[in-house]
């Protein structure tokens, strides 16, 4: 066996990466005049559209995540806490190319948003694995934010009633439909701490990966 790099900590480091970009903008935002060339051309729904933005780009980096750690765990890469075990009928590989080759099975990509889909992918190739393990424990949730990946993505009424549902259940609000109101909205929970939702979001996001690999 070999030891899993910090492909965790690496994603981590990428979402908030992505995350001081809009909070830098939201700091120019709030500290320029209310005549400034600023406050002229940088309106709120160009800050809103910022966030969805942002948030695409996390969540691109998260299924990436989960794509370098299942092949990685097929490998015979391991963390600290899991040795990798394969599933039935299914064996170990060598070297990633070969995790890869056997994971991708001829496609030419794989779509990682899907929570049920990557338990089941993650199930045929591994044997109790923690990817597995902290998708089926943060199921519901991470759903939600897939949504609000989705409604971004995608202008279908199907994407935007799950959005709102989603909005809902999270923050007891529907943001209007709108993505970026949500993750640019306060949460007013704790009087003394009311980070952004995005933060939240991703903050949920980040204890998974780092459930999956330290």
């Amino acid at each position: 066996m070999k030891r899993m790099p910090a492909l965790g900590a690496k994603c981590v480091e990428d979402f908030n990466n992505t995350l001081s970009i809009a909070a830098a903008t939201e700091t120019l935002w709030l500290t320029a005049p209310p005549t400034s060339e600023v406050r002229k051309h940088l309106k709120v729904p160009q800050l809103e559209a910022l966030y969805e933005a942002a948030f695409l780009r996390i969540f691109s980096a998260y299924e990436n995540f989960l794509e370098d750690s299942l092949s990685h765990f097929m490998a015979k890469y391991e963390t600290a806490t899991y040795t990798p075990v394969a599933a039935t009928g299914k064996t170990l590989h060598s070297s990633l190319k070969a995790a890869l080759i056997e994971l991708y099975d001829g496609r030419p990509y794989i779509l990682w948003h899907g929570v049920s889909s990557v338990i089941k992918r993650s199930r045929k190739h591994l044997d109790s694995s923690p990817i597995e393990t902290a998708l089926i424990a943060n199921q519901a949730m991470l759903e939600d934010y897939a949504r609000i990946r989705h409604r971004i993505a995608h202008g279908s009424p199907d994407a935007a009633t799950e959005f709102l549902n989603a909005a809902t259940r999270l923050t007891g609000n529907t943001h209007g439909g709108k993505p970026g109101r949500l993750l640019r909205a306060a949460d007013i929970t704790d009087p003394l701490n009311q980070p952004k939702w995005i933060r939240n979001v991703v903050d949920g996001m980040a204890d998974v990966v780092l459930q999956i690999c330290p």
